[in-house]
């Protein structure tokens, strides 16, 4: 009998695991509107994210399914493009489609909602040398509908606006930077270069009042004490400026981005950082009662805020305005976005929800 329960369970075993994946097919579900050059002959994807294992998830029968491709990334997308978007397979240039990021995310307490978050690169160019023509890092939220279904359409409506981008003439023609194909694949790490704060073992201790100042590494507060809550103490828990004798001066009252003491050390060279900083907000309205964070020693760095107010001045930047900010909310009585600022377009970016 032994035998028979041992093949049982590993029968079991592997049925359970074949259910935990959902197979994307790319397809088209409407006529492509991109603009097709007759000089492109291939599209070459690579993915450069840093886990290529899946796409995000869906839910299905009640299940979270993990989204995956038939093969690769790079083989199910490129065997799609060179189908749909190329007009001339003799054509002289490639395009490169570099993905950097990709979250297709069906929620987990509300179906009828999904998000896409999608960072890329499309460069277009031969014999080793391309033109970077079109830089997308967008989030598209998604609500009411056929779901996933619907998200599976916009991210295909997606694809076919960024290729269309680097089919677009007139973008290579007023483009002149050219980078090799490493190059291009690794542009994040030659762009970061030039902020300090991903070339650095150590970060100045002070208060940074924007995520400029951090990039930067140039605190415009370095002389500080954060005071803590104390019962009777008559100081207002806060942080506080010194003076020249180490003494409290003023009360730092305008919003901050973030706090470093020196406590914390990277082990790691900072180029190794994502490329944004992330900053998470509570949809919810509620605001984190603890006002001084220290920076961590992780890759992420987590931003002070005096609440909701400050956070969505920030949150709207570059974005559709407010009402993304009101129609999550809506939707869930607790909700978390997360943003990411980014060191390209210097601006606060949506990335996800957060449960």
């Amino acid at each position: 009998m032994k035998p028979v329960i041992i093949v049982f369970l590993v029968l079991f075993s592997c049925s359970c695991f074949a259910r935990q994946t959902f197979t994307y097919q790319f397809n088209l579900n409407k006529p492509i509107t991109a603009k097709l050059s007759d000089k492109i002959g291939y599209i070459r994807v690579a993915d450069a994210r840093g886990k290529t294992d899946n796409l995000g998830y869906i839910r299905e029968y009640g299940a979270i399914r993990t989204l995956v491709t038939d093969g690769t990334f790079e083989e199910a997308m490129g065997a799609f493009a060179n189908k749909h978007f190329i007009a001339n397979t003799t054509g002289s240039d490639t395009m490169l489609f570099i993905l950097r990021d990709l979250s297709l995310e069906q929620n987990p307490i509300n179906m009828d909602v999904c998000t896409i978050y999608m960072l890329a690169d499309i460069f277009r160019g031969s014999n080793n040398q391309y033109k970077e023509i079109y830089h997308v890092d967008t989030f598209c939220l998604l609500t009411n509908g056929n779901m996933p279904r619907i998200m599976f359409s916009k991210f295909t409506e997606l694809l076919d606006h960024c290729v269309g981008r680097g089919h677009n003439e007139a973008l290579y023609a007023t483009t002149s930077a050219t980078y090799s194909l490493n190059d291009a694949i690794h542009l994040p790490e030659i762009e970061k270069s030039k902020f300090p704060a991903y070339n650095t073992r150590m970060y100045k201790r002070g208060i940074y009042l924007t995520p400029d100042e951090f990039l930067m590494q140039t605190p415009s507060i370095t002389n500080f004490k954060v005071v803590e809550y104390e019962e009777f103490s008559k100081t207002k828990p806060g942080i506080y400026r010194l003076d020249s004798n180490g003494n409290l001066g003023e009360r730092i009252k305008n919003e901050i981005y973030t706090i470093y003491n020196g406590d914390e050390y990277k082990n790691e060279p900072a180029a190794n950082m994502n490329d944004y900083m992330s900053w998470v907000i509570d949809i919810s309205g509620s605001r984190d009662n603890k006002k001084v964070r220290k920076l961590s020693s992780g890759t992420d760095v987590s931003p002070i805020t005096n609440g909701m107010t400050g956070v969505l001045t920030g949150a709207t930047v570059g974005l559709a305005g407010g009402a993304m900010i009101g129609i999550i909310g809506g939707y869930f009585s607790s909700c978390k976005l997360m943003l990411k600022y980014s060191y390209k377009t210097h601006q606060w970016k949506p990335v996800r929800l957060v449960f």
